[in-house]
C-alpha cells in the first residue's frame, strides 16, 4: 500500500520538477523532396530512430504500401510532412521489415525500413562456448561462430530425453558449417550444450530479457502517475523491488533512486516535458551496460 510518507515525497518531487533535459538523436534520415524521398531503403537495429525530413512539397509519412484499405495503411504512423511539420521521428523497437509511402504522391514509390535483429556472437572453440553465458532481449539473435573442433549447439540442459534436447535448436558447428544463428523470440532462460563434448562440460546459456518501456515501473504497458508512485513506495514504503529494474530506472543511470521518480514526473508533467531515455514511449531494449535486468 502507498504510504503517506511516499505521498509527501511525491508532492515535493512534483513541486520541484526540472524543465530541461536531453533528447535522443536520430540514427537515420530520409529526406522528402517534391516527388520523391531518398533513400528509399535504410537498415537499422532495434531501438534505432528514423527521422523523416521535409525538404519541399506537401507529403505524408504513412506506414504500409498503399492507401488501399485492404493494405491497412497507417497502422504504425500516418502524419503530415510539410513546411509546418518539417520532421517526424519514429523509433523501431522490433526486428522486421516496415514499409511506408506518401499519400500525397502515391505513384507506387514505397520505402522500406529494415530492422535487423541485434546480434551477439558466441565463439565455438575446442572445449567451450565463449562467452559461456550471454544476456540479450527478446527478438535478439545469437550467432555461433565456429573456431575449431567438431561441435553442436543443441538447446536443452542435457541429452537426457527429459530435458527435451534440441527442441528449440540443434545445429552442427564445424568447418563445413561454421555459422549458426538463432533469434530468441521469447523471454526466459535457455541452456544449451555440445553433444560430442557434453561429458566434459561444454555448455552455455542465454538469458533473454523482456522488452519494456522506460518509466513503466508497474509494467502495465503505459507510463503514468502510478509508476513513480510504485517506485517511491519501494524506496520509502518497504514494497518489493520492481520486477523490471530497467523499466524503473527512468533516467538510465544504472540505479534506482528518487531521481528516477523525478525523471518520470518531468516527462509527464514538466513545464517543458522531456522524453525519457529509450526505450520510450514504445517497448524496446536497453543496450547500456548496468546490472539492472528485466526478467
Amino acid at each position: 500500500m502507498f504510504s503517506f510518507r511516499a505521498l509527501g515525497i511525491l508532492t515535493l518531487v512534483v513541486a520541484g520538477l526540472m524543465s530541461t533535459g536531453k533528447c535522443q538523436a536520430a540514427d537515420e534520415t530520409i529526406s522528402f523532396f517534391d516527388l520523391a524521398f531518398v533513400p528509399t531503403t535504410v537498415s537499422i537495429q532495434p531501438g534505432d530512430t528514423v527521422t523523416f525530413q521535409w525538404m519541399s512539397g506537401i507529403h505524408t509519412v504513412t506506414s504500409g504500401v498503399s492507401s488501399n484499405p485492404a493494405d491497412n495503411p497507417g497502422l504504425l504512423f500516418d502524419v503530415p510532412l510539410n513546411a509546418a511539420n518539417p520532421t517526424f521521428q519514429y523509433t523501431f523497437s522490433l526486428a522486421g521489415s516496415y514499409s511506408f509511402f506518401d499519400r500525397e504522391h502515391e505513384t507506387g514509390l514505397v520505402g522500406t525500413i529494415i530492422v535487423n535483429p541485434f546480434e551477439v556472437e558466441v565463439e565455438v572453440v575446442d572445449n567451450a562456448f565463449t562467452p559461456e553465458h550471454v544476456t540479450i532481449f527478446a527478438g535478439d539473435r545469437i550467432r555461433w561462430q565456429w573456431i575449431e573442433g567438431s561441435h553442436t549447439a543443441t538447446s536443452g540442459a542435457s541429452s537426457n530425453p527429459a530435458d527435451n534436447p534440441g527442441a528449440l535448436f540443434n545445429a552442427f558447428s564445424t568447418v563445413a558449417q561454421p555459422v549458426f544463428t538463432h533469434v530468441f523470440a521469447d523471454a526466459g532462460f535457455f541452456p544449451y550444450f555440445c553433444v560430442p563434448h557434453e561429458t566434459i562440460g561444454m555448455i552455455g546459456s542465454v538469458t533473454v530479457q523482456e522488452l519494456f518501456i522506460r518509466g513503466d515501473t508497474n509494467r502495465d504497458g503505459t507510463v503514468n502517475i502510478a509508476d513513480p508512485v510504485a517506485l517511491l513506495t519501494h524506496l520509502f514504503g518497504g514494497a518489493p523491488a520492481p520486477d523490471c529494474g530497467d523499466a524503473a530506472d527512468s533516467n538510465d543511470d544504472g540505479g534506482l533512486d528518487i531521481a528516477d521518480a523525478v525523471a518520470t514526473l518531468g516527462a509527464l508533467f514538466g513545464a517543458n516535458t522531456v522524453p525519457l531515455p529509450g526505450p520510450y514511449p514504445n517497448p524496446g531494449a536497453d543496450r547500456t551496460a548496468d546490472t539492472l535486468l528485466c526478467l
